[in-house]
């Protein structure tokens, strides 16, 4: 992760702004991932989908060797 990608992650986080869909995260509901602070699942999913991709075929291309 890049370093200015992680800063404004972290910042978001401190705000407590979701980085993915913009909403305000009420105290105790958060998801984390990383430096990430999520308001749902379903946008850690959507913020890191093509991350999720690329290790998916990077794995299924290692259990096919």
């Amino acid at each position: 992760m890049a370093g200015l990608e992680r800063d404004r992650l972290l910042e978001l986080a401190r705000q407590g702004i979701c980085p993915n869909c913009g909403k305000t995260i009420a105290e105790g509901t958060s998801v984390v991932r990383g430096p990430g602070l999520f308001c749902s699942l379903d946008c850690v999913a959507s913020f890191h989908h093509a991350e999720f991709n690329e290790r998916a075929r990077r794995l299924a291309s290692a259990a096919r060797q």
